[in-house]
């Protein structure tokens, strides 16, 4: 989830009212000014994960604003655009990342 570093507390607060806990320190990327915010929840023998990604410049705080909204079963989400992703993707730009870049670029929408 990308977000305004504006919205990082009210977010925690939620995860924590929701049984979530952060996993480890924050981590900054090294080719992008994103920190990434791990928090998980233990499940029975599993565990779910949910990563933040905090907005670290202008760039980022754009792709929050341009997001589509989708309604969901559970109310609405707001989605970033596949351009957006891709860019997104291309500043960290590791294996996974080109694999998914292309799969975006080539898949259906």
């Amino acid at each position: 989830m990308l977000l305004d570093p504006n919205d990082f507390e009210k977010t925690r607060r939620i995860l924590d009212q929701n049984g979530y806990m952060e996993s480890a320190e924050s981590w900054t990327f090294k080719s992008t000014p994103l920190t990434l915010r791990r928090f998980f929840k233990p499940i029975g023998n599993e565990h779910m994960i949910i990563d933040l990604l905090i907005a670290g410049n202008m760039e980022h705080l754009e792709i929050i604003r341009n997001a589509l909204i989708a309604q969901g079963e559970h109310g609405i989400a707001h989605v970033a655009e596949k351009t957006d992703i891709i860019w997104l993707k291309k500043q960290r730009n590791s294996l996974q990342d080109q694999a998914d870049i292309e799969r975006l670029k080539h898949g259906n929408d």
